[in-house]
């Protein structure tokens, strides 16, 4: 199973914690952390060679920033939870030789085995299988990035789905042009921001439908029993928030993130 993500110098140790979930279940697994910078990259590099890593194969490298790679004016995102790092993603079908990867958020945390499942799981004829938010397309256009210019692109009855956790295929991807269509939608945009969640939804309407369970997003864990993926999606519900609702059922989840974060300092001390 492999797993790949991007982070920026505020997040990347937020990470951590899912490389020391996938040990404890003891399979193999490969996991690709890319720094948007040199910096970051070291600071990784260092991190993770103090976690001794025994069943999984932990890759970390720099890629260039969506921006700079797609030569696009750097634009400000419009929501304070979501960073320009976000954007990276599309870098990778570029500048890797990933071929299929599970795309996880940093504000993620894995819960269960089920996840090598998706090894064995397709994605659409365009690449992508994510879990549905049943969101109506053109409202998610709006509220993400208020590119309303876009709405004609959407099928009609288009349901959305959240980008944090994303089976996706690169060569799919490649196949499908999907640099095109990217660069189609900022030209429409005239210097505007269009996240990547507004981008890939549009890209892929027809994506592969995800159970549940592999992305259960914080205000949903009373619906969803034995999640596979936790997400504390959106910005109150990050676990290294300290004013973040943690109680009730979202309780047992932010426990568990914080078991795990609070291990990296252990690992960190006997290197000292």
């Amino acid at each position: 199973m492999t797993f790949a993500t991007i982070t920026d110098i505020n997040q990347w140790k937020y990470l951590l914690p899912n490389i020391l979930v996938l040990e404890g279940f003891k399979r193999p697994y490969n996991y690709y952390i890319y720094g948007n910078n040199r910096y970051v990259s070291l600071q990784l590099i260092n991190a993770i060679k103090g976690l001794n890593i025994v069943y999984g194969t932990v890759r970390v490298d720099t890629v260039p920033t969506f921006f700079n790679a797609f030569n696009i004016k750097p634009v400000t995102t419009n929501h304070v939870w979501i960073t320009a790092t976000t954007m990276d993603r599309f870098v990778l079908p570029l500048f890797t030789d990933l071929k299929k990867f599970l795309w996880l958020d940093c504000d993620t945390l894995i819960t269960s085995e089920e996840i090598f499942n998706l090894e064995n799981i397709e994605t659409s004829d365009k690449g992508i299988a994510a879990v549905s938010t049943d969101t109506n397309l053109d409202d998610h256009i709006v509220y993400f990035s208020k590119a309303d210019y876009l709405i004609d692109l959407a099928k009609e009855n288009s349901s959305t789905f959240n980008a944090g956790v994303c089976l996706i295929d690169c060569e799919k991807l490649r196949s499908n042009n999907y640099v095109d269509f990217i660069d189609k939608v900022y030209e429409r945009s005239q210097g505007a921001y269009v996240n990547d969640e507004v981008i890939l939804n549009l890209y892929d309407q027809s994506y592969n439908l995800l159970p549940l369970q592999y992305n259960c997003m914080t205000h949903k864990t009373f619906e969803i029993k034995n999640p596979y993926i936790v997400h504390f999606s959106g910005k109150d519900y990050k676990p290294w928030v300290d004013y973040v609702y943690k109680k009730g059922a979202y309780l047992k989840h932010y426990k568990l993130w914080e078991y795990y974060y609070l291990l990296l300092d252990d690992y960190a001390s006997r290197q000292v």
